[in-house]
């Protein structure tokens, strides 16, 4: 009887994909010695927010931050599935695990994992497949009991911070492999292209300001259940006005008719103030 061919799936939203993702696939790799790796992106996780990035991007991003950096005989029969980044819509691991065939070993992050009752048809998934999630330091909330660890420690790396971290333009070194860091600065994704902007037509210290004001933003609306990345927008957007000179904020309010208190007075005599309104 023909032995069926071992597989390991790698499934994620990869938005963006760090050094966690590789250090987990490669250890998942070594323990379960799989024929065939694949990577496969989302185009959207039905339980996760739309991701920030194109469904093109972040494949091309996993196979410089996950496929490539593998040693050389997993990177041989790895490769990237895109069935679900090019589908446009939302899919439901239960349909892709249903469309493959051989001794399947799906691989997740131990948050992912947590929720898996959550998952459509968990039933049929627990029989599709056999269940391995990576362990995150300091995470209380246990996986179903039909998963396997993965051996190892994880570094405890949120996609989502990443991305708050990228768009206050800070150091992401730690989190993201050179050449994923690359392509992000290149293509100026996760607000890079707004970072760069501010950063071109604010003063150094305005800028600055500007950067930690976004940052306590985005602190306060996760403290009280708001949009954390719409608070941080605003915080980066809040002192945007001032790249203009007080004659460019007159002319502006003027232009596009501002309706407020004593307009005539605050553009004779003091027309910075206007700078919250542009």
């Amino acid at each position: 009887m023909k032995v069926p061919m071992r597989v390991l799936i790698f499934g994620g939203t990869f938005d963006p994909p760090h050094r966690g993702h590789a250090a987990l696939l490669l250890a998942a790799a070594k323990k379960i010695r799989p024929d065939k790796i694949l990577i496969v992106p989302a185009y959207q996780a039905p339980l996760k927010e739309a991701p920030q990035a194109s469904s093109k991007d972040r494949l091309l991003m996993a196979r410089l931050g996950i496929l490539d950096p593998l040693p050389l005989r997993w990177r041989k029969i790895c490769r990237l599935d895109a069935r679900e980044a090019a589908s446009k819509k939302k899919v439901f691991t239960v349909d892709t695990l249903s469309s493959l065939t051989g001794d399947l070993h799906f691989v997740c992050g131990q948050d992912s994992a947590v929720s898996f009752p959550k998952w459509r048809n968990p039933s049929r998934l627990k029989s599709l497949a056999t269940w391995w999630y990576g362990a995150r330091p300091g995470a209380s909330a246990r996986p179903p009991s039909h998963f396997r660890s993965v051996p190892g420690r994880f570094p405890s790396i949120s996609s989502s911070e990443i991305r708050s971290k990228l768009a206050l333009d800070q150091d992401c070194s730690q989190y993201l492999l050179p050449a994923v860091l690359s392509f992000i600065d290149k293509r100026r994704l996760y607000g890079k292209r707004m970072a760069a902007r501010l950063s071109t037509t604010l003063s150094p210290s305005r800028y600055e300001h500007t950067l930690n004001v976004a940052s306590l933003a985005e602190s306060l609306a996760r403290r009280w259940g708001a949009d954390p990345v719409k608070a941080r927008l605003a915080g980066l957007l809040h002192d945007a006005g001032r790249r203009y000179r007080p004659h460019e904020l007159a002319r502006y309010a003027r232009r596009r008719r501002f309706a407020l208190p004593e307009r005539a007075i605050i553009i004779a005599l003091d027309p910075m103030r206007l700078h919250a309104y542009v």
